[in-house]
């Protein structure tokens, strides 16, 4: 689930569309509060997406060690 990724490292950019403007990007670190807005758009029915195309269950995140 998307509230795995909380103090874990995006690999890539991810957007909702619309509007299409990064919501993470590669680098940073997922909080709590990016989780909350991204379920929240998610049930509002706004797309998530990444390079590698929609994200519906899991953010595109690597561990942090």
């Amino acid at each position: 689930p998307i509230k795995e990724g909380v103090g874990r490292i995006a690999a890539e950019h991810l957007w909702a569309y619309p509007p299409g403007i990064p919501i993470v990007v590669a680098g940073e670190k997922v909080t709590e509060e990016i989780v909350m807005y991204l379920t929240e758009k998610q049930r509002q029915g706004v797309e998530l997406h990444r390079k590698s195309g929609t994200c519906k269950e899991k953010l595109p995140i690597e561990v942090v060690v």
